[in-house]
């Protein structure tokens, strides 16, 4: 399966701000759950649905399903960006603020592909899984009239692993669903080269890329979204972790700009892909009142 999920898992431990991206998507409304979770002896009502379609852009596009559906199911009603926002959704789970799953479900089939489980005291658990290895599937899942209904049951226990990879039992779920999925964002442009780099986005990225070059940590938080779920916890201490992890092999702002490949631009987001010696690496950005701003997948 597509490292980009582990890169995931290690971002959101490190409170990283360059980051890879899962797709862009908008999150509808709520819709209804109907079932339990269960962990160690004990069960947790998962009674609220959350949906969207996922568009992968091309350069992390690793022969999953494309389009599918991100399908949320937990036991209350989340903040909206974290129905849009994966990282934001998995943060609460590390924090306990919120037990269910994410699941990446191919919408032909309706088959379960990969996900992530929010737990209690484990921290959120990713899996991937195969037709032969499935333990996870959606009986009768239906995409009819931009709603998705089904239910989620498994067919053999999951295994929760602590961080330092310690056995802490397994869990089961069986929940049905129904919710509305929110069709992704319509891609306006794609600019490449010198188009690239002369862009909005491009040029308040830069501005980002020099503020933490220089450590200004006023700077930093004046370029994150609003929505950004780590601004409050960015703390002095932080910053030279931050610049390895915003820089990497790049030896400054100019050596990282020359390096911005694409800009993919959707009506009030962006997704900015640099090609490196290590890799490609994609930061999302959004339009707000104050011009564009750095974000989270």
């Amino acid at each position: 399966m597509p490292n980009r999920r582990r890169w995931r898992r290690r971002i959101v431990a490190a409170l990283s701000l360059a980051c890879l991206i899962v797709p862009l998507g908008q999150a509808a409304g709520p819709g209804t759950a109907k079932g339990a979770l269960r962990l160690g002896g004990r069960a947790w009502p998962l009674t609220t649905a959350y949906a969207r379609e996922v568009r992968t852009i091309p350069e992390l596009d690793m022969g999953d399903p494309n389009p599918h559906v991100a399908l949320i199911l937990a036991d209350r009603a989340l903040p909206a960006v974290a129905t849009r926002r994966d990282m934001v959704l998995i943060q609460l789970g590390a924090e306990g603020k919120a037990v269910g799953l994410l699941l990446e479900i191919d919408p032909g089939s309706g088959r379960i592909f990969a996900g992530d489980a929010l737990l209690p005291r484990s921290g959120p658990q990713f899996f991937s899984q195969t037709p032969e290895t499935a333990k996870l599937v959606d009986e009768g899942f239906r995409l009819t009239g931009g709603r998705a209904s089904g239910r989620i049951r498994s067919i053999a226990p999951v295994g929760v692993m602590s961080p330092d990879g310690a056995s802490l039992g397994s869990y089961t779920v069986d929940v049905g669903f129904d919710v509305a999925v929110a069709p992704a964002p319509e891609l306006v442009a794609t600019l490449t080269g010198e188009e690239a780099r002369a862009s909005d986005p491009a040029r308040a990225i830069r501005r980002y890329f020099d503020a933490v070059a220089q450590g200004d940590l006023p700077a930093i938080r004046s370029m994150l979204a609003a929505e950004h779920p780590f601004a409050p916890m960015l703390k002095p201490e932080m910053l030279p972790g931050v610049k390895q992890e915003v820089f990497g092999p790049f030896a400054d702002t100019g050596a990282l700009m020359a390096a911005l490949q694409k800009v993919y631009l959707y009506p009030a987001e962006a997704e900015l892909f640099f090609k490196g010696p290590q890799g490609g690496m994609v930061m999302p950005m959004v339009r707000e009142a104050g011009g564009w701003k750095v974000t989270v997948p």
